[in-house]
């Protein structure tokens, strides 16, 4: 065994020292790599051409208008949603009870999440409506990415209009200092 062991040792000094003179062979794997591009190239273009198949210039169009009636009636919603907030959101006080931040909080929530969640459901009820009228479902690419756009932006928008102050605020010291915070 001390044999073996010592003829792998001095072969893995000699692939060493020839490394460090030469530099590493670069030569190798570098066949597999323009494979692997060519074989992606070729993946994008057939799910592209996929993708695009059934679209024409009235798909299109009538995606549009979706998505701008979409828009719209989430503007109105949340404008319906924000007077509605408005109206039940409670009063800031400085001693608040834990319910009244809570309230707080939903009502910010629901008002922050309204204008997505409302042109994604138009969104979505549409393009449902359009696959029942003869659309192919393959085809309404833009109101799918549109309906994913809408509720992720409700879910993910940094648009929380939650006072921080009177939600973090347990005991009477501010855990979050900014504008609002007791000086």
């Amino acid at each position: 065994m001390a044999i073996t062991e010592t003829a792998a040792a001095s072969s893995a000094a000699a692939e060493a020292a020839d490394a460090a003179v030469h530099g590493p062979d670069l030569s190798m794997g570098t066949e597999h790599l323009t494979d692997a591009i060519a074989d992606t190239t070729n993946y994008f273009v057939v799910f592209f051409e996929k993708l695009l198949e059934g679209l024409t210039w009235g798909n299109v169009l009538f995606q549009l208008c979706v998505i701008v009636v979409a828009v719209l009636a989430g503007l109105m919603c949340s404008k319906l949603v924000r007077s509605v907030v408005a109206r039940h959101m409670p009063p800031h006080e400085l001693k608040e009870r834990f319910t009244q931040r809570m309230k707080r909080l939903a009502l910010s929530v629901v008002n922050a999440i309204a204008f997505g969640l409302a042109a994604g459901s138009v969104t979505a009820c549409c393009a449902y409506g359009a696959v029942m009228m003869g659309y192919q479902a393959s085809s309404l690419v833009l109101l799918k990415i549109a309906y994913s756009f809408f509720y992720a932006y409700s879910l993910l928008a940094p648009h929380y209009e939650v006072d921080r102050r009177h939600v973090l605020d347990f005991g009477g010291s501010a855990v979050l200092r900014g504008p609002h915070a007791p000086r």
